[in-house]
């Protein structure tokens, strides 16, 4: 998303906002989007997940 974009969705809703606080605002958005994904990936890999043991397949090849 640009600032530009951000300020158009933003005047439809009664918001007034600069490019340069859009801007800041989208950067602000992003890092703590960063910090959420890797604080959740960070909780999923230290939990032991138990998954039921797959049976392995094996492709016999007839030799004649």
């Amino acid at each position: 998303m640009t600032p530009q974009k951000m300020v158009k969705i933003l005047e439809k809703h009664g918001t007034i906002l600069s490019e340069e606080c859009a801007e800041k605002t989208l950067e602000l958005i992003y890092r703590l989007s960063n910090l959420s994904v890797g604080e959740t990936i960070r909780q999923l890999s230290n939990e032991k997940v138990i998954r039921p043991e797959r049976k392995k397949y094996s492709r016999k090849i007839n030799s004649e």
